[in-house]
């Protein structure tokens, strides 16, 4: 698995793009932790509209689950 995080400067704007190429049948569930947040931020999903702190997303991470081939996300946060 790779994951890739992208941050705007002003901290508003996230993408995080993480891709897998192989399934990992019966795992256990996977965080994405992301770095350089404001932990104090309410961070918005632009695609289903879910909120996360940014202490969350830093902290615990944003789950994912890896049991597909050749599963990938896509996300963009809006604070």
């Amino acid at each position: 698995m790779s994951a890739i995080e992208f941050i705007s400067e002003d901290k508003n704007t996230v993408i995080l793009t993480v891709n897998c190429s192989i399934p990992t049948p019966n795992a256990p569930d996977e965080y994405i932790r992301l770095e350089g947040l404001d932990e104090t931020a309410i961070y918005t999903d632009t695609e289903n509209g879910k909120k996360y702190g940014g202490d969350l997303l830093m902290n615990l991470g944003l789950h994912f689950v890896n049991n597909t081939d050749n599963q990938s996300l896509f996300v963009v946060f809006k604070k």
